[in-house]
């Protein structure tokens, strides 16, 4: 069962919506503000990965504004229809790899100097 999101018109929150069917709701109600003015909004899919990522969306959304001042191109070349939390996403797990190979390498050389 598909669970398609919109955004708000006016305030901009997203709502969720579990179909039954495979079929895309016409009218949706905004759960936060109740304007009908919403629109539906292409989103990550949804897949098994053998890895859980590190971080969550309340982490993802807590960095979305450190990151697109520091990485602006990454959300400028990201196109229209990728959601700036996918954008955050990535670069949060590639800024994670990146500190979790520092972390790595520096426990090694402490390891290997004993």
């Amino acid at each position: 069962m598909p669970i398609y999101e919109f955004r708000c018109n006016k305030c901009r929150k997203l709502t969720s919506v579990l179909s039954q069917r495979y079929e895309v709701p016409k009218a949706v109600t905004c759960e936060s503000c109740g304007s009908s003015e919403t629109r539906l909004r292409i989103g990550a899919v949804a897949t098994k990965v053998a890895n859980q990522a590190k971080y969550n969306e309340d982490f993802t959304g807590k960095t979305l504004p450190f990151l697109k001042s520091k990485f602006p191109k990454e959300f400028e070349r990201a196109g229209p229809g990728v959601s700036e939390e996918s954008v955050a996403h990535k670069l949060n797990e590639q800024i994670g790899g990146q500190v979790d190979r520092v972390i790595d390498k520096t426990l090694k050389n402490i390891h290997d100097s004993k």
